[in-house]
């Protein structure tokens, strides 16, 4: 089954591996951030449609792959209108 952003939480979604979004799911870019560490972490919560979510529980992460100084994330397949698929990874510490 597709995930919609929109209406499931992520809580719900807690032992998933693999999830895959519902047609019309994309990233939004006004809010993608960055923080560096060494490394620039860079993230952009997966919305459906416009819609203003009070929280958002889904998001695409990628690891020196914006500039840390704005809202650029350019991570993976961000461009792809057809990506609807991401994988939850674990830290083994």
């Amino acid at each position: 089954p597709s995930v919609n952003p929109a209406r499931e939480r992520g809580q719900e979604l807690m032992d998933a591996g693999r999830v895959h979004f519902s047609d019309g799911t994309g990233l939004d870019m006004r809010k993608a951030m960055s923080f560096k560490s060494s490394d620039v972490y860079c993230v952009v919560p997966i919305v459906h449609g416009e819609e203003e979510l009070t929280s958002y529980d889904f998001w695409a992460v990628g690891v020196s792959c914006c500039s840390g100084l704005s809202s650029d994330f350019r991570c993976g397949e961000f461009n792809n209108p057809h990506a609807r698929s991401g994988l939850r990874l674990m830290a083994d510490d």
